[in-house]
């Protein structure tokens, strides 16, 4: 349980914290850091190094020295609490039963029930109320990656015919990588862009003389996951951003890459392991959908109503995919009618597939609640595949577009920093 509890709050920042005051003398907290309108305290700091500590030796992992981890994880509390600023400013609310369905899919992702959760995080050292909280801020974020980030990426089918021919040699194999980045802004003068690959090139010639690999990402790497080591996990070589795809196969178990340049800085790689793939026959489905997100101005009952009188249009003959164009919240479905394509049975939350599973073909569900808002979905097919053309193109597309989202996630975090006031006060 711990190491599954711990997995479901990486990325989360713990927000509580007492105020500054001084009883007795005793100064109890204090300011570390002004990044525009927003404050990072002490507390805070002094929480997220512990946990980080925790989770660095729960995996083996060494941990930097202290100066070193504390400016880290400052910066990245000071990007986060950048990001909240701004989804605050657009409005972004989740309400409380958009994350008690997240909750309840963390405890069932934990064994476990939603009443129980409190007392299978106190085992663990976590208070309830923090983590509830912690996981608010965290759908919040992710919304305003959505509307900032995915709602804008475009990707033509020539990107999937260059995918698919580049992913080739890759296609049939698994890759368990882990990753470091140098990031750079997106204005670098060459100065810049020197200084970056110098520090790459350091870092590589460092992690070839044998440091520990997940140290000197958490000391070191801009990347989203460098507070977890650099670990990327298991990736499908088609899954594979295509920079990284085209080094891995040259790669041995073990071997680390040269820095490899991108529109968000250097990247440096270390193939940790690599397996065959034998080709399985899966059930897949069709189906297409319409999401609407609760906010500032539909509450998570009027949203629900909202897709309900939406579901009776559908069944009085309107037409799912100008409905969906025009209302769905879903921006990677909504320009293409709320088509999600074919899915294997472990694309989607537990809770869109039961309520897929419980369709026959051309029916319309009731609305229903997800981390993500409440939808209403149509099973258009059912079949039984191998990976087909098709598929596999479905699956190129798709990591287009998480390799995008990444890169240009890097590129608004890095923005956001670069114009933001920021005093840091250690």
């Amino acid at each position: 349980m711990r190491k599954l509890i711990a997995i479901s709050i990486i990325g989360l920042f713990p927000l509580s914290a007492a105020g500054a005051d001084d009883v007795g003398g005793e100064l109890l907290d204090r300011i570390v850091a002004v990044a525009d309108d927003g404050i990072v305290l002490q507390s805070e700091l002094d929480s997220r190094v512990t946990t980080i500590k925790q989770q660095l030796t729960a995996s083996n992992t060494e941990i930097p020295p202290d100066d070193v981890l504390q400016e880290q994880v400052l910066e990245s509390l000071i990007v986060k609490n950048l990001q909240q600023q701004l989804a605050e400013r657009a409005g972004i609310v989740i309400a409380d039963a958009q994350l008690n369905a997240a909750l309840e899919q963390i405890a069932r992702r934990n064994n476990t029930t939603l009443g129980e959760l409190p007392a299978v995080l106190a085992s663990e050292g976590i208070a309830y109320f923090d983590f509830r909280e912690e996981l608010r801020d965290e759908l919040a974020l992710n919304q305003l990656r959505q509307r900032e980030i995915i709602s804008r990426i475009e990707i033509s089918q020539l990107e999937v015919d260059q995918m698919l021919e580049a992913s080739g040699q890759t296609s049939d194999k698994d890759y368990n990588i882990s990753h470091i980045l140098v990031a750079l802004p997106a204005d670098a003068d060459q100065a810049a862009v020197a200084t970056a690959l110098e520090k790459a090139g350091d870092l590589t010639n460092r992690l070839r003389e044998g440091e520990d690999f997940g140290r000197l990402a958490v000391a070191y790497s801009n990347g989203q996951q460098a507070l977890n080591g650099g670990a990327l996990g298991w990736r499908k070589g088609r899954e594979l951003p295509t920079l990284f795809a085209e080094q891995v196969v040259k790669m041995e178990r073990g071997d680390i890459s040269q820095p490899m340049r991108s529109s968000s800085g250097f990247h440096i790689i270390r193939l940790n392991d690599v397996r065959g793939e034998n080709p399985v026959y899966e059930q897949q489905t069709n189906a297409r959908h319409i999401l609407i997100m609760p906010d500032e101005l539909n509450s998570d009952e009027q949203a629900r109503e909202k897709l309900s009188e939406i579901r009776v249009q559908l069944l009085e003959g309107a037409d799912f995919g100008d409905l969906a164009r025009t209302v769905s919240d879903d921006p990677g479905s909504a320009p293409r009618g709320g088509e999600l394509g074919w899915n294997g049975p472990n694309t989607f939350v537990p809770e869109f597939n039961a309520a897929m599973a419980a369709l026959a073909p051309g029916e319309i569900s009731e609305p229903f609640r997800t981390q993500f808002g409440w939808h209403i979905v149509q099973l258009l097919e059912r079949r039984e595949q191998d990976t087909s053309d098709a598929n596999r193109r479905n699956q190129a597309y798709m990591a287009i577009r998480a390799r995008k989202a990444e890169e240009e996630l890097q590129m608004f975090v890095r923005r956001l920093r670069d114009e933001a006031y920021v005093d840091i006060r250690l």
